[in-house]
């Protein structure tokens, strides 16, 4: 099995310029999922959409939110940025994965969520032989 990891974290800034870092740094932590086995969903890719979808979708967080939520449903894992803390998005996203039972590992520290990554991947590899 290998493991789908949501990354959850801060997006809204008051500047684009802060909006961009944020996408970054989500980006990054996705590498490091991936280069670690797993399958990383970035929500913060949707910031690539926006310009494509009317200013009504493009403004309103509730139905980027309810995206974000069905997506999270499909996980194996959260990993939350350091930056979560001053994200409600992403607070709202912790919020909703205690109550979802497809989440095993809910991380907030990148080296424990690699370990768990890779556990699972080796689990899985001694079930199949």
């Amino acid at each position: 099995m290998i493991p789908v990891v949501y990354v959850a974290g801060a997006y809204t800034a008051d500047t684009p310029e802060q909006v961009e870092e944020n996408v970054r740094l989500a980006i990054e932590a996705g590498v490091k999922i991936r280069n670690a086995g797993g399958v990383p969903f970035i929500p913060h890719l949707s910031h690539y959409i926006m310009p494509f979808v009317g200013e009504e979708l493009r403004c309103n967080s509730d139905y980027w939110l309810e995206w974000d939520l069905v997506m999270l449903a499909k996980c194996d894992m959260l990993y939350l940025m350091p930056s979560w803390v001053n994200s409600k998005g992403a607070q709202r996203e912790f919020e909703a994965s205690i109550c979802m039972s497809n989440l095993t590992h809910t991380c907030l520290d990148m080296d424990y969520l690699i370990e768990r990554i890779q556990e699972v991947i080796n689990a899985s590899a001694k079930t199949e032989t």
